[in-house]
C-alpha cells in the first residue's frame, strides 16, 4: 500500500483493489472517504487543513463518526464495506449507528453526498441486472452470465415441472440473444432436441416451430428510471377495492371476479403492489403485480392494464413509472415481458427505463 498524511489526515492507494481512500479528523468528528486517483494526486503533505478537507470531501463519502459534544455521539454508515476498502485506517465509533432509512434520506438530501447516490445508483442498477439474469436462468436451467456466445443445450427435468402461477410447464425454453442461444428442454424432448445440434439460433427456431407451437416473448431489463414525474399514479391500498373492482370488470368484461379478487387484490395492495393512476376521478390504468415462478419477492413482473378509451394518453406510463420505483425503494428488482408482437407494450417499457435483453421463445404444455 502507498501512503500519504499530514496533520489530521491520511490517504492511501491499495495496488492490490486499485483504491483510494482517506480517513480525515479525530475522536470528535471522524471521515473515511474513496478518492479518485487525481483527487489522491492533489494530496501532499503541507496542505491547508481548509485545502485537505475541500480535496478529501469531494471523494465518496464512506463513513463518519460525531462526537462533538452537542449531543449524543453518533455513527453514519454510508457505504457496509468500509471496513473493507479501509483495512488500514484506525477508524473511530463512539456513538449509534444511524439506521439505514436515515442514512438513505440524507443521501438523497445533501449536495454534498452527490458522489454517494451516483455510486448507489451504479451499485443498485448492477444489482437489478444480475437478479434478472438470475430469474431468467430459472428458465433456461443453467447460468446465463456463464456462458459464452453459441448455440447451448440443457436437457433437464425441471422443464417438466409445473410453472407457478400458469397452471401448465414449459417443456422447452429457448432464450435468444446477441450471439446466444441457449435451449432448455425436458428429457422427454431430449431425442428431437438431439437431432438439431449443430444448427444455428435462427435454424434451430425454424425447426423446432415446425414440429411445435412455440410462444414468443421479450424479455427486458431495468436500465434506469427515466420518469420523475407520475402524473395522476398513485399506490393502491386495500380501500380502493370497490374502485379496482369496477376497473377490473371494464377491462376484464369476460371475467368473474367473485371469490378470488379481493383477496388477491388486498394480498398484493398491502404490500404496496397495485399502483392506479386516475383521470378526472376515475381509475383509467393500474399495474399489478402477477406471480412469479421464481424467486418470489426478490423479482417481480409488472402487468398494466389500461381502459380503452383512456390508451395513449400517458396514464399507462405514469402508474408503470411509479410501480417500478416503488419496487427498486422496496428492494425489489422489476422484471418486464411482453408477447413479441405487442409493440406498445415494448415501447412502454422502453419509455420507463427498460432495456430490450433477449427473445424467448417456449413450447407451453398442459399438466399431465
Amino acid at each position: 500500500m502507498q501512503f500519504k498524511e499530514g496533520m489530521g489526515w491520511k490517504a492511501c492507494y491499495d495496488e492490490k483493489t486499485g483504491r483510494y481512500t482517506a480517513e480525515r479528523g479525530g475522536s470528535g468528528s471522524y471521515h473515511l472517504y474513496e478518492l479518485t486517483e487525481e483527487q489522491f494526486g492533489l494530496l501532499e503533505d503541507g496542505l491547508s487543513e481548509h485545502d485537505v478537507i475541500d480535496v478529501i470531501s469531494e471523494g465518496r463519502h464512506l463513513y463518519m463518526d460525531v462526537n462533538d459534544r452537542c449531543g449524543p455521539p453518533y455513527t453514519v454508515v454510508f457505504d457496509d464495506d468500509y471496513a473493507e476498502l479501509c483495512p488500514w485506517a484506525h477508524i473511530v465509533s463512539s456513538g449509534r449507528v444511524w439506521p439505514k432509512a436515515l442514512t438513505d434520506a440524507a443521501v438523497d438530501l445533501f449536495a454534498s453526498e452527490k458522489p454517494n447516490r451516483e455510486y448507489r445508483k451504479k451499485k443498485k442498477l448492477k444489482a437489478i441486472r444480475e437478479t434478472t439474469l438470475r430469474f431468467y436462468s430459472r428458465f433456461v436451467c443453467t447460468d446465463i452470465s456463464a456462458l459464452e456466445s453459441g448455440v447451448h443445450f440443457v436437457c433437464s427435468p425441471e422443464r417438466d415441472e409445473e410453472v407457478k402461477g400458469f397452471g401448465l410447464r414449459y417443456g422447452a425454453y429457448i432464450l435468444v440473444r446477441d450471439g446466444l442461444c441457449v435451449a432448455a428442454y425436458s428429457p422427454r424432448h431430449e431425442a428431437f432436441f438431439e437431432g438439431l445440434k449443430g444448427l444455428s439460433a435462427e435454424e434451430l427456431i425454424e425447426a423446432v416451430k415446425k414440429e411445435h407451437r412455440l410462444r414468443a416473448l421479450r424479455l427486458f431489463i431495468f436500465a434506469g428510471e427515466k420518469v420523475t414525474d407520475h402524473g395522476g399514479a398513485r399506490l393502491l391500498t386495500p380501500d380502493d377495492y370497490p374502485i379496482y373492482k369496477e376497473f377490473f370488470r371494464a377491462t376484464n368484461p369476460d371475467s368473474d371476479p367473485e371469490g378470488w379478487l379481493r383477496e388477491y387484490f388486498t394480498e398484493k395492495a398491502e404490500k404496496g403492489l397495485f399502483a392506479g393512476c386516475f383521470a378526472d376521478g376515475i381509475l383509467v390504468s393500474v399495474c399489478d403485480a402477477p406471480d412469479v415462478p421464481y424467486m418470489e419477492g426478490e423479482i417481480q413482473h409488472t402487468g398494466i392494464m389500461t381502459r380503452k378509451e383512456h390508451r395513449g394518453k400517458g396514464y399507462g406510463k405514469a402508474a408503470a413509472a411509479l410501480s417500478t420505483h416503488c419496487l427498486i425503494g422496496n428492494g425489489i428488482c422489476p422484471q418486464w415481458e411482453c408477447e413479441a408482437e405487442n409493440a406498445a407494450s415494448a415501447a412502454l417499457a422502453k419509455s420507463i427505463g427498460y432495456e430490450e435483453y433477449a427473445m424467448a421463445y417456449i413450447l407451453e404444455e398442459p399438466l399431465d
